[in-house]
Order: structure tokens, then C-alpha cells, then sequence
């Protein structure tokens, strides 16, 4: 599979677009960032001050703190090294790098040695190998437990259901629809 342009065409409303919904000027999401250095870009007018860039490095942990419905599960981001652009926009690009790295959010979690995702186009993409562990939840929300003649007669139980974990070496995509991995 060729790399995906993470600046290509637009992409559906699902997914990592709406991992970071409202977390820019003037959002209302609250996260605890932790590293051994945090580097914050910035801007402010006459009433406020936000994050425009930031740049954490040294065992990296970002969890959004409050602000998820119950039956969400808040975003959490791990790894060595971590940069965010966009941030003032809602439009955030995130790199983040580790052995391994994660960005998990929604009953997702995206494993690899660097995790890319960019909002505004609605991927997340890691080049080379990586996994995708699904929650039973999501699962049970999606497509994944239905045939293709139509949703199965019998849904599994959520709480019978183990989460599904998917492993590739090439390259994985994901616009939030399709996940493509080689």
C-alpha cells in the first residue's frame, strides 16, 4: 500500500476528528500533560490564553481529565516524545514516538513506534509495524458484528466479548470508516 498524504481529500466526520473535538481556543476540554520536558507555544488576546504548539519529551503522558460522556473513554497518549500543531485551530496534528507509542480514545487504541494523527483530515495513520485493539464496545456499536446480509439474529453480549486486537509490519490508515493496513 502507498503512503496515505495526511493532507489529502477530506475524510468522514468519525474518528480521530472527533478524538480532539473542542480542544482548541476556546474548547472546554482539560488534560493532565506530563514529561520530563513540556514546551507550550502560546497566544493570547485581551480576555484569554491558549496552547498553540506543544512539545513534551521524556515519558510522555497526556490524559484528558473529565469532559467524556460515562460510556466514553477519555484520550490517552504515551510514548517518549510528543508534539502537537494546531492546537488554537482544532485542528490537531500529533506525532507522538515511543517504544512503543499509543494514542487510544473512543475504546481504541493505536500502538506503534510513532502514532501520526491529523483532525482536520480525520486519519491516523503509523508507518510500519503497529497493532489496533478495539473495546467490546465498539465492536458492538459498529459494523464489525454484522454480516453482510444484515445485523446478526443473536448479538454477542458486551460483557462475553474480549476486545479484538489487529497486528500488521507494513503500514496502517484509519479515516474514522475504513481502517487499511499491509
Amino acid at each position: 500500500m502507498a503512503a496515505v498524504d495526511p493532507f489529502g481529500p477530506s475524510r468522514p466526520a468519525t474518528g480521530p476528528r472527533d478524538w480532539l473535538t473542542d480542544s482548541g481556543r476556546g474548547g472546554e476540554q482539560k488534560f493532565d500533560v506530563r514529561g520530563e520536558v513540556v514546551n507550550m507555544y502560546l497566544g493570547r488576546d485581551a480576555d484569554e490564553l491558549w496552547a498553540e504548539e506543544v512539545d513534551i519529551t521524556g515519558r510522555v503522558n497526556v490524559t484528558q481529565i473529565g469532559g467524556t460522556q460515562p460510556e466514553q473513554r477519555p484520550l490517552q497518549i504515551n510514548g517518549e516524545e510528543l508534539k502537537l500543531r494546531g492546537l488554537a485551530e482544532n485542528a490537531v496534528q500529533a506525532i507522538v514516538v515511543g517504544q512503543p507509542a499509543s494514542i487510544s480514545a473512543q475504546g481504541l487504541e493505536l500502538m506503534g513506534a510513532a502514532v501520526q494523527m491529523d483532525q482536520a483530515q480525520n486519519l491516523a495513520w503509523i508507518n510500519g509495524g503497529g497493532q489496533i485493539t478495539l473495546a467490546a464496545e465498539v465492536l458492538a456499536a459498529n459494523s464489525f458484528n454484522r454480516s453482510p446480509a444484515g445485523p446478526t439474529s443473536t448479538p454477542t453480549p458486551l460483557e462475553n466479548m474480549p476486545p479484538a486486537t489487529l497486528r500488521w509490519t507494513g503500514e496502517m490508515v484509519f479515516d474514522g470508516a475504513t481502517l487499511r493496513c499491509e
